[in-house]
């Protein structure tokens, strides 16, 4: 605890400092991907308002971060590797 400013300015105001109060709290949560290595899904591509869906297949389950679980997918039609959240990917009917 220390002495400092409030949000008007003045002197006096007592401010708590700590982890607790600062600190993002993280917790763990055993997430499961939804999609395995070697399935076939369709990835959904968004440009300029305009979206499409094109067919790639899972190469790896990257490991997640904030925005939630991402794999490595790998186009079926071209020669081309990016990565995808789960969001943007859905089952192939």
């Amino acid at each position: 605890m220390y002495k400092g400013r409030n949000f008007a300015g003045s002197q006096g105001a007592i401010c708590f400092r700590g982890a607790a109060t600062n600190a993002k709290v993280r917790y763990s949560v055993a997430l499961t991907y939804r999609f395995a290595v070697g399935e076939t899904v369709l990835f959904t591509e968004r440009r300029d308002g305009v979206s499409w869906k094109a067919e790639y297949t899972i190469v790896a389950q990257i490991e997640p971060d904030d925005l939630g679980q991402r794999y490595q997918i790998v186009s079926t039609n071209r020669a081309h590797t990016r990565t995808a959240y789960e969001h943007e990917l859905s089952a192939q009917d």
